[in-house]
């Protein structure tokens, strides 16, 4: 850390203090939040069947997931509610991995024959959208506010597709 990060922090009144390194038993708080997180992440992907190379799309979404669970620490509130001060609407949540129909616009078709939405898979959350892989075109990832989606249904015949 630098002294000019130092002299900043301390004039904030942040003392920052550091563990030992591979010490995780000085900071178990964090590292047991951490360990939570990913388990239940390798959970998410190991349902939906989806490649190891995708196991950011399922920490970042269950980080998210996270963020409205209520939580006993803090008196059975989210942590996305004390952070806004207004309990969050959860109706916007999906199941990570489920199969998803996507419109997309004209500008997007090779030709105007071509259906308008695409079958993708829902790997999460961006800003105020959701984010989907399209796996038959060289897993390119979309964003879109508005899909409809097959929550019972996850791409298992996907997790043996050669391109990944």
């Amino acid at each position: 850390m630098t002294l000019e990060l130092q002299f900043f922090l301390c004039k904030q009144g942040i003392v920052y203090k550091t563990s030992t390194s591979y010490v995780y038993q000085q900071n178990d708080q964090a590292e047991q939040l951490n360990q939570t997180l990913l388990e239940k992440a390798q959970f998410m992907q190991l349902k939906a069947c989806l490649p190891d190379s995708w196991w950011e799309f399922a920490f970042a979404t269950n980080t998210y997931v996270y963020n409205y669970t209520p939580i006993k620490c803090c008196k059975w509130k989210t942590p996305q509610e004390i952070f806004t001060g207004e309990e969050p609407k959860i109706s916007h949540l999906c199941v990570f991995g489920c199969r998803a129909y996507m419109y997309l616009p004209n500008e997007v078709h090779a030709n105007k024959l071509i259906l308008c939405s695409e079958l993708m898979i829902f790997i999460g959350y961006e800003d105020n959208s959701y984010r989907f892989i399209h796996h038959t075109q060289g897993n390119v990832i979309f964003h879109s506010t508005q899909a409809i989606f097959d929550k019972g249904y996850f791409s298992k015949y996907l997790s043996s597709h050669s391109t990944w």
